[in-house]
Formats: structure tokens, sequence, C-alpha cells
């Protein structure tokens, strides 16, 4: 056959492909490769019509590279590898086939479209910056260009930039109306930014578009729990699940609220646990491979602890002094930070560490495989089912012992966690029946209070109690707004009642979480007079907060814990309810580590009681208010060497524990 009937057959080839007609297009390509196995157009189309045709995009990737080994390939050769391989989910080879396409110029149009996929690989692979560059190439040429509009706002709200971020939502959804996935990250940013009115109407328009949207279900289901409407969010919650039963994220999402609902019992959490355990993790279990590592007591251990807050949080803040303290000689720390968020407090957690490894973009195996690969004795989880948890992780047992701890003060379901840490405030030992609503064995800390404070290096000074300028006793909340349930409001309520003079002061989002918070005050005959709103402030100020406060009120049934830890620094008390969940006998705990255990209630009548009688007792107020930095300086709670030293024994008891089983 001569080259002019081989054009001839290759362009009736590239007709029938244009027009359709799949096989036919395929049998002329083969026919021209038959004669002439190494001509790149007939293998570059051949290819993108088998992988689009048939999905086998292993035997289209051999074809490109055969047509690129043949000659000098055109920049789209190296284009249609790079989208083959990032579509197969070969994301870094794909950035290499992009980066010859773009070097070796492609036609006049194409480059803001190669520009794109290559911006969404180097987004998959981690390599923000890049991707955020690639995608400013992209605008600079296609101002409009509403999917780089949309990826680029992901990455800056990834970087923390939330409000440059809405801008660029903002554009696209003006742009494209129905982009239904950009009113999607609208919300999210507008959550970040603390708008959340704004955010719950940015995701309804995006279920709206799509009502089978789970993951805008999911986010919308964040924003209600944040606003405080929980009975709301669990609904939503419960419909991503069902849209989406194999999504792990939303299903955690789910266990989590449901420990700040007053009306959900220990019994029904650990059931939902076990369900997520069983559709989720468990198809995992038969991957396990035996442990090798070398089982001697003695010698020095290899702990790895696993957070995506290494960084300004409140996990982070109890953890850094806990990771600086740890001895050297017993123990080597790796930290596996998933933390995109990077501060100061993030370098000093990597000067801290012995080995710092950045897994924010790596999937569940791939970690796994470096825990191994580390020989990690005792992996440390510090998150689950929270916020940047994952479960999936520990779900694999790359490590022989497996201990949660700090973020997630509940069952993690899981039969491959081997530990929970708590103590004995949270989870009595006398009350034995509690052990059966975890799948984990509970192991105490000598001393109450699971968690350790590191006080600021610069401390504002304690004040005198505020009532003794202002004339009447200022109770306040500066929880998470989320834990501000029913139950709680209802609390606050008979507390202020019982107090005809007292002022309440709580940080709540703007807008309608405020209106229905004075909403439920004016129907018990308690006016917005009484009622003041504290913003969120940075760190450098939130301090100064509490020198308008005497009196703290906690939340119920999910108490507080660096909140009620900050309180206690600045000197101010604070009145808790004890539940059934070690989420809510977090302030027990915290409380009778510095000897203030009879601020604790055991019913909500005992609990106004507590606030009426405190304060009413200006001179206890005084007393406290004096005294209280030094004894939390004295306790386990600051004293970072005790509490380590404790995190230690525990340590060394469960890996020799798992040393002689055999």
């Amino acid at each position: 056959m001569s080259d002019t009937s081989i054009a001839t057959i290759f362009e009736r080839g590239l007709q029938e492909q244009k027009a359709g007609h799949a096989p036919a297009a395929e049998s002329l390509y083969r026919q021209v490769l038959a004669r002439q196995p190494d001509h790149p157009g007939a293998l570059h189309m051949l290819a993108i019509l088998i992988c689009n045709e048939h999905g086998r995009a292993e035997e289209a990737v051999q074809l490109l590279r055969r047509a690129i080994a043949a000659g000098p390939a055109g920049a789209m050769a190296y284009c249609t590898l790079g989208q083959i391989l990032a579509a197969s989910g070969n994301a870094s080879e794909a950035i290499a086939a992009f980066d010859k396409s773009l070097a070796l110029g492609p036609e006049p149009g194409a480059a803001p479209a190669i520009q794109f996929d290559r911006a969404q690989c180097l987004h998959a692979v981690g390599r923000m910056g890049e991707a955020a560059a690639a995608c400013r190439q992209v605008l600079a040429a296609q101002p409009e260009n509403v999917e780089a509009l949309n990826l680029l706002g992901v990455l800056l709200y990834s970087a923390g930039q939330a409000q440059r971020a809405i801008v660029l939502f903002r554009q696209a959804v003006a742009l494209r109306p129905d982009f239904h996935f950009a009113h999607n990250n609208l919300g999210n940013a507008l959550h970040d930014d603390w708008q959340l009115d704004a955010a719950e109407a940015a995701l309804r328009q995006a279920i709206a578009l799509r009502p089978e949207f789970d993951l805008a279900h999911g986010n919308l289901a964040n924003v209600l729990r944040d606003l405080g409407r929980l009975d709301e969010a669990i609904a939503e919650m419960r419909a991503s699940v069902a849209l989406n039963p194999d999504n792990p994220i939303s299903h955690s999402n789910l266990l989590y609220a449901m420990h700040l609902h007053p009306d959900i019992g220990p019994e029904q959490i650990f059931r939902e646990h076990r369900i997520w355990n069983q559709r989720h993790a468990r198809p995992l279990y038969a991957g396990i491979a035996a442990h090798s590592n070398d089982r001697s007591v003695g010698r020095q251990l290899r702990i790895g602890y696993v957070s995506a807050d290494f960084r300004e949080h409140p996990v982070g803040r109890c953890l850094l002094p806990i990771i600086a303290g740890h001895d050297r000689g017993g123990f080597e720390i790796t930290c596996y930070s998933g933390t995109h968020r990077s501060d100061a407090m993030t370098e000093a957690f990597r000067s801290a560490a012995d080995r710092w490894r950045d897994v924010g973009s790596w999937s569940d195996q791939q970690l796994a495989a470096q825990v191994r690969e580390d020989r990690i004795d005792i992996l440390i989880d510090l998150a689950l089912h929270s916020e940047g948890g994952r479960p999936l992780l520990f779900a694999r047992k790359p490590a022989p012992v497996q201990v949660t701890f700090a973020g997630y003060p509940s069952t993690t379901g899981l039969e491959t966690m081997d530990y929970r840490i708590s103590d004995d405030f949270m989870d009595p030992s006398s009350a034995a029946s509690r052990d059966d609503f975890y799948t984990e064995k509970t192991i105490r800390l000598p001393h109450s209070c699971f968690g350790c404070f590191d006080p600021p290096d610069d401390p504002i000074p304690v004040n005198t109690p505020p009532v003794e300028k202002n004339g009447f006793v200022t109770f306040a909340s500066l929880n998470n707004f989320a834990k501000v349930t029913a139950a709680t409001i209802d609390l606050w309520v008979r507390a202020m009642g019982a107090v005809p003079s007292a002022r309440l002061l709580v940080r709540a989002p703007r807008g309608s979480a405020r209106a229905r918070l004075l909403e439920r005050f004016a129907r018990a005959g308690i006016g917005p007079a009484r009622i003041g709103f504290l913003e969120r402030v940075p760190r450098s100020l939130y301090y100064s907060l509490y020198h308008q406060i005497d009196l703290c009120l906690d939340t119920f049934p999910y108490t507080g814990h660096t909140t009620t830890i900050d309180a206690l620094w600045m000197g101010v008390p604070v009145v808790s309810l004890a539940g059934q969940t070690a989420v809510s006998r977090g302030g027990l705990s915290i409380l009778s580590e510095v000897g203030l255990g009879d601020l604790v209630a055991d019913s909500p009548d005992q609990y106004v009681r507590i606030a009426r009688e405190l304060a009413a007792d200006l001179s206890r107020l005084r007393q406290i208010r004096s005294t209280l930095r030094d004894r939390l300086s004295r306790s386990a709670i600051v004293d970072k060497s005790r509490f380590v030293h404790s995190l230690e024994t525990l340590f060394r008891q469960v890996w020799t524990d798992w040393s002689l089983r055999r």
C-alpha cells in the first residue's frame, strides 16, 4: 500500500470517528497500523478511541507512548497522554506529559485547557502553590473560565484564604448560575468565614440545582450544626449518608454530631459507630498483614502521631507540649501531618518531632504503607471521626498497637483500634458497664484531665471580678456554638432566671443564630438588654475577653475542654453538668483536677443552684479568681513533665502487653 493510500485510509478514519462511527474508525486505524506500525496519527487517534469507547486506558497509554517514540511528537499527543494518565489516577506522570505538551507549543487556543488539566493534577498531588499559579495562567488568558475560577477558589480556601476564595466562587456562580459545585464551594468558604446564614443559602442553592448532591447535604448539615440547629443538621447528615452510603466522611460527621444531641444516648451512639465500622472499615480487615516489629520491651519505641491539627488549634495547643516533652531516650516521635494551613505552631511541631511527614495529599493506603516502612510501634490517632480524621488509615492496622487520644473522646467503632486514653472522671472504672460502649480497651491516666495546656508565653494578667465594677454578675460561654443545644439553653435560661440581675455573654454567629437565641430568652421573660454577644477574635485578643466574665456556664451534653481550661487560666470558674457519655464529663475531669469538683452538677437543678450560689458569693469569686491560675499551673493539666511521664507509662504498658502476646 502506498503512502498516499495510507493517508487516505487515515483520513477516512478521522471522518468516521468525527461522525461517531467508532467501530469503523477503529478498523481503519488498525489497517493503517498493520502496514505502518509506527504511524503517529493512527496510534494517537486509536488511543483516544479505545480509551473513550472501551475504557482501556492502559492500552491507550501504550499506544501513545509508541506514537511519541516513533518520532517527533506533537503537543497534542502529550496532552492526550496526560489526560488519560490523569483520568487513571496517575497525576504525577500526567503533570510531566502536560509540561512537555506546553513546552512543545500547542496549537492556538489549546494552552489554557492543557494548563487547567495540569492545575487539577497539581492539586491532586498536593502541589497547591503550583496549582494556583497554573490557574492564574488560565485566567490571564480566559478571565471568565468558571472551572479555573472554581479551582483557584478551592486552592485559596484550602490555604486558609476564605475571603479571597469567596470572591472567586461568587464570580463563578455569576457567570454560570447552574454550576452546583461552585455554589457548594461558596457555601464552604462562607462557613469558614463564619458567614453562616449566607453559607446556608449557598448550599441550599447547590441542593436545589442537584437534589442528589450528597456532599452539599453534608456541608449544609455542618453549617446547621454550627448554627445550633442540631435536629436539622442530623437530618441532613442522614440524607447525605443515604445518597452516598460509601462516603465515610459524611458518615463520620453524623457520628460526631450525635454526641452533641442531648436526646441521643450512648447505646445509640455506639450502634451507629458499629454500623460505620461494618460499612467502611471491615472490608479492609482481610488485607491486614502481620507485624514484624522488634518485640523487645525496654528498647526505644517509635511513636507516630496522626493529625490534621498540628497548628493553632485546640488539639494542637494541647499536643505541642507533649510532642516537645517526650523522653527521646525512650521514644522516637514521628508526626504524620495532614495540616493544610501551616502556621508558626506548625513549625514548632516540625522542630519538636524527630521525623515529620506532610501527608495531607496522601491516600490512606499510601500512608499505611509509609507507617509500616517507618516501623512505627504505636500509632496515635488525634481526630478520628472529627474533621481531618483518618479512620480508614487505622482500619488498615499499619502499626501493631493503635491508640486514640485527645481529639475524639468516644469510641472509634473500629476493631483495629486497640486502646483509648481517658481518665477516671470521664470514664469511671467503677462504671464498668460503660466499657460495653467502646470497641477499644479504655486505659486511664493516673490523674484527671486527658489533655495538656501550654500557657501563653506572654500571659495577660488576671483582673478582679468584673462584678465589683459592674454591680452585676456576668455569665458567659465561649464554647463552640454547635455545643449550645436546646438543653444548654434551658440551663442558661433557668440560671438567668435564678439571678435576675445577671447578664449573659455568648460567642454566637451573627444573624439568625443570635435572633433565635434572643427569642428563646424572650419567651422566658429575659429581655435582650441582658444578653450580649462576643465576636471571634484573634488569639492575641482572645484571653482579654475573660476580663468581662465572672462565671462561665458550660454546655451540655458536649462540655467545653480548651475553653474551660482557658477560663481557669484567666481565673474564671466554670459551672458544668456531668452526663453519661465521656464528652459530657470533660468539665468534671478538668474542674476536679484543680479542686473545683463542687462546681460540677449531676442534675439540671443542681447546675442552676451552683450558678446561683456562686454568683451571690462575691468573696468566693474573688478567692477563686486570685488563686486559680496558680492552682492550674500546679496541676497535671499544665505540668508537662508529669503529664508526659503518665502518657509514656501507658505507652510502655500497652507495648509490653503486645510484646508478650504470641
